[in-house]
């Protein structure tokens, strides 16, 4: 019974989730922007990097 998660514990793990979600939206939308750039802007570009 000790592997049952509390009302909190999920309520975290989905916001957890969410905030993955959300990073990965924001990285997706950054390569296709970066992506759109006319290759003069992708020199300047590629100093922005994702951590």
């Amino acid at each position: 019974m000790g592997d049952e998660m509390t009302t909190e514990d999920k309520l975290m793990l989905m916001k957890c989730q969410l905030l993955l979600q959300k990073k990965t939206l924001v990285e997706n939308s950054i390569l296709i922007a970066k992506a759109k750039l006319p290759k003069s802007n992708r020199k300047f570009a590629k100093n922005i990097h994702l951590n």
